[in-house]
């Protein structure tokens, strides 16, 4: 498994076309240079891949929909059907965007077992390295989401929710960037994710990066005041001598917790 994703997932991408966002250091730069299915797939007008729409299927899975393109950016038009899909199947449905606020839009459409995930890098200013929502814009969308979702948790028993496990919350810190030690973390625990994830750039993109000693402040801080914070093998590759467990267990079943 690549070393990009996350354990105990299968990844589908049944959308196609650019992403707007331009990160300079996402991995699909790379593949898209390489590759000329790829960059056949991720350019031009978003557009269906019903192919990949297919694979989901089956039960007891848990899904990343939609590594290689956000699907709320461009793509959002797409997710009906992407939705629909994942409704007829009985898996934990995993999403991950930078434009989190398309999750306060569309929350009461989300299909049973997901996890909502955000990407946020840093609490400073991302604007030379992608046209991405800034990341005080993303927050903003995650308290929001928060508060529906914690209205919806307390509907009375005559008005259920329809979710048997409610949405998820996670928030990927990825590829970790010099950040605001104070504003970051309270930012972060303020959210209180259900999942924290942390990784580092892969692709060795001269990015501004934490040193080690700030990078173990952060993980110690999150780590006691949250309950689930998993660092990804990127971090490790970039910082060797952090003396942390790797990521193994499955995070994503809540039954499984």
């Amino acid at each position: 498994m690549s070393k990009r994703m996350y354990p105990h997932v299968t990844t589908v991408n049944p959308a196609s076309g650019s992403c707007e966002y331009g990160c300079c250091y996402c991995y699909m730069n790379e593949l898209k240079r390489n590759f000329p299915d790829v960059r056949k797939k991720y350019s031009g007008v978003s557009r269906m891949d019903d192919k990949a729409l297919k694979r989901i299927c089956g039960s007891g899975k848990v899904y990343f929909v939609g590594s290689g393109v956000d699907l709320f950016g461009y793509q959002h038009g797409l997710m009906p059907a992407i939705f629909e899909r994942c409704y007829a199947y009985d898996n934990y449905y995993l999403f991950q965007t930078k434009q989190p606020y398309r999750y306060c839009q569309l929350t009461e459409c989300f299909p049973n077992k997901s996890i909502l995930a955000t990407t946020i890098e840093t609490n400073r200013d991302t604007s030379l390295i992608s046209v991405a929502p800034a990341p005080d814009v993303r927050f903003a969308a995650l308290r929001e989401t928060k508060k529906w979702l914690r209205h919806d948790a307390d509907m009375p028993n005559e008005a259920p929710t329809k979710w048997s496990i409610m949405p998820r919350i996670a928030i990927i810190v990825e590829p970790i960037l010099e950040f605001d030690f104070e504003e970051f973390y309270e930012q972060l625990v303020k959210i209180h994710p259900d999942i924290v994830v942390i990784g580092a750039d892969s692709g060795n993109n001269n990015l501004p990066e934490p040193n080690f000693e700030k990078v173990c402040e952060l993980i110690d801080a999150l780590t006691a005041a949250l309950l689930c914070v998993r660092l990804k093998d990127t971090l490790f590759d970039r910082y060797p001598e952090l003396p942390y467990e790797r990521w193994t267990d499955d995070i994503w079943r809540i039954d499984n917790e």
